[in-house]
């Protein structure tokens, strides 16, 4: 599930991340991530915008890392957003400039993969 207050951004994501093979499905505010999560199993992976926090602020993250304990969230933002992941185990942190859609895809292949088992 890949998540973004923008809609440029999310459309992108989505197109690279399903040219890499993965099935994908975007929200676009935090109400829609607390109601996609609701349902078990049905999402291996959150990419998150930091920028969604608001106006649940951290509230949002720890409702996600309640709901979701078995999965992995990565945040993508700016790198002054990183402090936000600092002391979670299963969240990774991707600053948003233009080398991040490398980043980005790496990180999920790693999550995946670890998910699965080593099958990415």
């Amino acid at each position: 599930m890949i998540t973004d207050s923008n809609s440029r951004v999310r459309d992108l994501l989505k197109r690279e991340l399903e040219d890499e093979g993965y099935v994908v499905f975007s929200t676009k505010n935090g109400q829609d991530i607390l109601d996609s999560i609701s349902s078990p199993g049905s999402i291996d992976l959150i990419i998150l915008d930091p920028q969604l926090f608001c106006p649940y602020r951290l509230n949002l993250l720890g409702s996600l890392c309640a709901s979701a304990q078995n999965v992995p969230i990565i945040i993508h933002g700016f790198h002054d957003q990183r402090a936000y992941t600092e002391s979670l185990q299963h969240v990774r942190f991707v600053d948003k400039d233009a080398n991040s859609i490398k980043e980005l895809k790496e990180a999920v292949r790693s999550c995946m993969s670890r998910k699965t088992g080593g099958i990415a």
